[in-house]
């Protein structure tokens, strides 16, 4: 927090969220590191570059890090990092400098790079990891003799001066009704449809993939949104999700899919929810019925 820093106001320069007073907050997903390069969740020569940067200065005392897991992720981030982490902290001693890392795993023991190998390996390299970003991010300001404690927060009292009843909660419906393309190839089945503006979606063109063998669905907006969801029973992916007016990176986990698809039409349905580091954001059902030779035109209810 600024104040805990004492910051004297916050300076952003190009390639940085935060650098102020010797203290650095570095997005390595920025546009600027990521010109013709995967994001460093996947790739992490950009993380290790900047860590050899960093960690060669004289004045560096603390490098504060995650580690995130998931499918579309690097399959294991923390091994690909142990190596210049450990020679960092190697050079830094033989130089009689203090420095330490400290760090946070960002994933669940349901992920394919096992959380508690991650933790394992960080800490094997000389990681001191806390079990969240907040917890880090306190150990590495008493690393530098500061103790941060977040005061409690007033109760103000009131009073309801509206006894109005509440409208009672329903679930969101949207429902659209239109003409699209069906096709089957290679063992996939290929739905396209424009959206509308009943959807929140006008001007976007959706594609549904369903694989029929791996049980999976990738469901693709393009046009005036850019997303993609990989939809697969059991398993949990991150993936890009576009809101309008920006993009972010959400977890993706499905509860079931069904599908009675051939070539002769059909319906898939399928439930999926959405989190964002790992705190649920929504949950979600889509049904698509699709109807051929103009007998009824395609249909796609989402909850």
């Amino acid at each position: 927090r600024e104040l805990t820093l004492d910051l004297g106001g916050l300076i952003k320069e190009e390639g940085y969220m935060l650098k102020s007073g010797g203290y650095e907050v570095v997005d390595l997903g920025d546009d600027i590191y990521t010109q013709g390069k995967p994001h460093p969740m996947i790739d992490p020569e950009v993380r290790i570059k900047k860590i050899k940067e960093c960690a060669a200065h004289a004045d560096t005392g603390v490098i504060l890090l995650d580690c995130m897991l998931g499918y579309g992720c690097h399959p294991d981030m923390a091994a690909a990092l142990a190596p210049v982490i450990r020679e960092s902290l190697d050079k830094a001693k033989a130089e009689g400098r203090e420095l330490y890392f400290v760090g946070s795993v960002c994933g669940t023991e349901q992920d394919p790079q096992d959380y508690h190998r991650s933790v394992q390996t960080l800490r094997e390299c000389g990681v001191l990891v806390e079990t969240s970003n907040a917890r880090a991010i306190r150990l590495a300001l008493e690393l530098k003799g500061i103790h941060y404690t977040e005061a409690d927060r007033e109760t103000v009292p009131y009073t309801l001066a509206d006894n109005s009843p509440l409208p009672v909660p329903s679930d969101a419906v949207v429902e659209l009704l239109t003409t699209g393309s069906f096709a089957r190839e290679e063992g996939c089945y290929i739905i396209s449809y424009e959206e509308s503006e009943a959807t929140g979606f006008e001007g976007a063109l959706t594609t549904l993939r369903y694989e029929e063998e791996a049980g999976r669905v990738t469901l693709t907006r393009s046009g005036s949104v850019n997303t993609q969801l990989i939809i697969e029973k059991g398993k949990r992916h991150q993936c890009s999700y576009d809101l309008g007016y920006g993009s972010m990176i959400i977890g993706v986990n499905c509860s079931v899919i069904h599908s009675t698809l051939s070539e002769e039409g059909g319906q898939i349905a399928f439930g999926y929810s959405l989190d964002l580091n790992t705190a649920l954001t929504s949950e979600n059902q889509v049904i698509i019925a699709v109807f051929l030779d103009n007998k009824e035109p395609a249909k796609a209810t989402e909850v």
